[in-house]
């Protein structure tokens, strides 16, 4: 056992000494406190920098400023988020031959499913055929009448009508329509009684977050959404802890987005787990 080596200082009483070592422990008690704290804090920084984070995104491409999502069979529906957006998706982004949606409501985005699906991000020429199925169109109709005002309506369906793009004009009789608006010439496919409903997924890969119809079928990381009370941000939150759950229980341990979900919901929703 190593023996500790006492100094008395001869000028103090025997009292005066013991306080002297009494205040050198205290002194280097609160020392120790103090590292240990520190200690405590750069544990907690290690564990932070070990959970995942979304907060590198993506690279934004063009068509993130719209809403939009892919089809079942990997063509890009695209929708404005103003008139203003739906005037520039026309112009810029609707090649010939391309179906064009809209709700049969006031309040509707202009929605254009694009014909290159073996490169759905890129902005490229359509074919000379408008490509979209049936089941495709049907799943753009349910995303068109969710975003339109059918859904802060309350409304539970509404009607879509799908035509090509060559039918569609911003002139009218020789006059100019106003922004965000359309003339329609021919006939119009109508998607009589579209259901709204969403659903929100994620993408396990990159921690992304994206649409799909209800009509597409779902993942194994999917929610529905349908018109409801609950507001945006209080669904965020109840969606972010759901995806946070799931993937808890599979051993990851993420940090999500919510602001990136918010951004996804057509308005105040019913969050439905299924």
């Amino acid at each position: 056992m190593k023996m500790m080596k006492i100094i008395l200082d001869p000028r103090e009483s025997l009292m005066q000494n013991i306080a002297s070592y009494r205040q050198e422990a205290k002194k280097y008690r609160s020392k120790a406190s103090g590292a240990e704290k520190a200690i405590l804090e750069t544990l907690k920084e290690s564990q932070k920098q070990n959970v995942q984070s979304t907060s590198v995104k993506k690279k934004r491409e063009w068509v993130d400023a719209f809403h939009h999502f892919l089809t079942s069979k990997n063509s890009l529906v695209i929708g404005g988020r103003n008139a203003k957006q739906n005037d520039a998706l026309f112009a810029k982004h609707c090649a010939p031959n391309e179906w064009f949606l809209h709700a049969d409501i006031r309040g509707s985005p202009a929605v254009v499913v694009k014909n290159a699906a073996s490169a759905p991000i890129a902005n490229t020429a359509a074919t000379s055929i408008a490509t979209a199925t049936e089941a495709e169109l049907q799943e753009a109709a349910q995303f068109t009448a969710s975003f339109s005002s059918a859904w802060k309506r309350g409304f539970g369906s509404v009607d879509v009508y799908a035509v090509l793009s060559s039918q569609v004009s911003k002139h009218s009789h020789g006059g100019y329509i106003d922004q965000g608006g359309f003339a329609i010439n021919g006939e119009r496919k109508w998607f009589k009684n579209t259901l709204l409903g969403l659903y929100i997924c994620l993408n396990e890969d990159t921690l992304q977050f994206f649409l799909r119809p209800i009509l597409a079928g779902s993942t194994k990381l999917c929610v529905k959404i349908l018109p409801g009370d609950k507001e945006k941000n209080a669904a965020s939150k109840a969606i972010k802890a759901y995806f946070a759950k799931k993937l808890f229980e599979s051993g990851k341990k993420v940090k999500l987005d919510e602001a990136e979900i918010a951004k996804l919901l057509p308005g105040n929703c019913e969050v439905v787990i299924e």
